[in-house]
């Protein structure tokens, strides 16, 4: 039985699996050629393909759960992952993509859910400036990291989410 170590975590023991080598049949083993590896590469940096509406058909899922939530007082957080589904689609997609500033602003929204794990009203308050945020970096066409537009949209929600754990901070000690 595992037991409790000083810092109150579990001792885990480790667990084996033995290997499934049927992917490895179907491809085969060794490594792959460089020049195809870096023509694939060349292809996907160079193609241009608008994901705008894979990304506002995720918000609009992320904002249907977030309404559904709002419907109840209690048990939101069977409706975490329907809104982490789509936030993690977007994060991803826009960062495959190149629509790195929604891809930054996602990731550390995720992060930020991930973190708090419960979804109270100031959650649903910044889950839903996120949604707003991004629908503007999309329409706006923000694309880039360096945008001072996009900067000051990430900047207030981080800021947001700051405020948030201060507040969580205070109610704990006071």
């Amino acid at each position: 039985m595992a037991g409790k170590d000083k810092y109150g975590f579990r001792e885990s023991y480790p667990r084996f699996y033995k290997a499934d080598y049927e992917l490895q049949k179907k491809v085969g083993t060794g490594t792959l050629d460089q020049g195809a590896v870096s023509k694939v590469q060349e292809y996907l940096d160079s193609v241009q393909s608008d994901i705008t509406p894979e990304l506002k058909l995720y918000l609009s899922e992320m904002e249907t759960a977030l309404n559904d939530a709002k419907q109840i007082s209690y048990g939101r957080e069977e409706f975490l992952s329907n809104i982490t589904k789509p936030l993690m689609n977007i994060k991803s997609a826009s960062g495959m993509f190149h629509e790195m500033m929604v891809c930054r602003v996602s990731s550390f929204v995720l992060t930020f859910v991930e973190d708090v794990r419960k979804l109270d009203n100031d959650v649903m308050d910044i889950l839903g400036a996120y949604v707003r945020v991004s629908k503007t970096l999309i329409e706006l066409k923000i694309k880039d990291e360096t945008n001072p537009h996009g900067q000051s949209f990430l900047t207030e929600i981080r800021n947001a989410c700051r405020r948030y754990y201060d507040k969580q901070a205070g109610a704990v000690k006071g």
